[in-house]
């Protein structure tokens, strides 16, 4: 991995020197292309002006063109060219039998323009490629000419200490990528080995942590989640192993007692018909458990589901909390049941209307079936923004017995009783108050219970307008 990296990110660092160079080199030649005809057309000016003093082409020539040995000027060549493109003089070459120079790209500039250059041609006569550099005057075109053969190496050569340094940042560079793509493709290794380790089923207690960088710190937040997400799964099995042992205790309870009354009548056939009707209520007792126990398990596991499962619409609490009271109205004033309701007219709530019931209806039941009290009280009230309504709060209490203070931090857990045994006897399943605290966090809220005013439980809890 690390070797992949390295020679891919050299290979781009690569391919921009070399775009680098190409630019360099061009921008080096016509540096070197406008400096060289400058020079030139100064050597024009200074031949006509010899000229002008009276010189012939010869004298001329001779106190032009430098006689020192390794001077860059010393094969530097002189060409008179007419207004016609007739050659008049020629420092290196006879005139007789050369051709007409009017088509040279340069006598056709400097006779348009005043002065004219051709970067590159190969001269017949003389059989060398030259640089030439043209000036036009009254009659005449002076054409300076001097060998000119243009190498990359000739012009990168020319700035020594721009190659210099042009190597040196490379060579850090070149460095700089091995060490951070060496610590790269470490990172990514650890990260496939983690990964390999994972799908193998292997113990991940030892992973090493990896590199403080951007790739590091993203394997270590994603080996958090992993181990975190591991550790929920391995407590939701543990929870779900519990829930599976309780609800086979909570079922084998009902059927059992069933089994045996069912068993008693049919091996005794002489049983008194009183016997056999009390026996035949309390299995019809039990049935009713065991179907109570069958709901509420399949309300338990509708929300563990998850919210997005659970459909919502917007309905009324006003008309349902009228409901549920209107349909336990017979149960409250047969253990007569003295209830208090105050609400603010016209709670909307997007919310789902059987869950919402059985918040309600669970709450009045555990009062009528545990509480020992004679009057329940259900309070609402708005939550507000300003202006905007974000939610209700709700208070129901009784003035029953209460909840001892160490039942309280668990009341809320399935299958968790005060007393089991008056518990299964009024036909309680255990799972009420903790539908009743689903459903509450199902509708983005919260509940809490602790004692009331008048000495019973008080539950209070929330639903807000998600």
């Amino acid at each position: 991995m690390h070797q992949r990296l390295f020679l891919t990110l050299f290979l781009f660092f690569f391919l921009f020197l070399l775009l680098f160079l190409i630019f360099q080199v061009r921008r080096e030649k016509d540096i070197q292309v406008d400096s060289l005809n400058q020079q030139l057309q100064i050597f024009n000016r200074c031949f006509d002006a010899l000229l002008v003093e009276g010189c012939c082409y010869e004298d001329a020539a001779q106190q032009l063109i430098p006689k020192e040995a390794g001077d860059h000027f010393e094969d530097l060549r002189i060409t008179v060219v007419d207004t016609t493109g007739r050659v008049l003089y020629d420092t290196q070459a006879a005139v007789e039998g050369m051709s007409n120079h009017l088509d040279r790209d340069e006598i056709r500039q400097a006779l348009r323009e005043g002065e004219g250059f051709t970067q590159f041609r190969y001269s017949q006569e003389v059989r060398k490629p030259y640089f030439y550099a043209a000036r036009s005057y009254d009659t005449y075109v002076v054409r300076m000419a001097l060998p000119y053969r243009f190498t990359w190496p000739s012009v990168l050569w020319s700035d020594r200490r721009f190659i210099f340094f042009v190597l040196l940042v490379s060579m850090g560079f070149c460095l700089a990528i091995f060490f951070y793509t060496r610590r790269l493709g470490q990172n990514i290794e650890r990260l496939q080995d983690f990964a390999s380790r994972v799908q193998a089923g292997e113990d991940l207690s030892q992973v090493p942590e990896f590199s403080q960088d951007e790739l590091g710190s993203i394997s270590n937040q994603l080996i958090r989640m992993y181990r975190e997400l591991k550790e929920t799964r391995e407590q939701q099995t543990v929870l779900k192993k519990q829930l599976t042992q309780n609800i086979n205790h909570e079922l084998k309870t009902p059927v059992t007692i069933i089994q045996g009354y069912l068993e008693t009548i049919q091996q005794n056939p002489n049983l008194p018909a009183e016997k056999v009707a009390d026996f035949h209520e309390k299995c019809y007792a039990q049935a009713n458990r065991l179907a109570r126990l069958m709901r509420d398990i399949a309300t338990i596991t509708r929300m563990d589901e998850g919210k997005e499962l659970i459909d919502k619409e917007p309905l009324s609490l006003n008309a349902l909390i009228e409901e549920v009271f209107s349909d336990m109205q017979h149960r409250l004033q047969e253990q007569q049941f003295e209830v208090f309701v105050e609400l603010p007219d016209s709670m909307t709530l997007q919310g789902n209307a059987s869950l919402l019931d059985a918040v309600f209806r669970n709450l009045i039941d555990n009062a009528l079936a545990y509480s020992g009290g004679s009057r329940i009280e259900l309070r609402g009230s708005l939550l507000q923004e300003g202006e905007h309504v974000t939610g209700y709060r709700f208070v129901f209490s009784d003035n029953g017995v209460g909840i001892p203070e160490q039942h309280l931090p668990r009341i809320f857990e399935r299958f968790y009783r005060i007393d089991k045994g008056r518990s299964r006897k009024m036909g309680g399943t255990g799972l009420g108050l903790s539908i009743v605290r689903n459903a509450v966090v199902m509708h983005g809220g919260e509940i809490s219970v602790a004692r009331s005013a008048a000495g019973g439980a008080e539950f209070t809890f929330t639903f807000m307008n998600l």
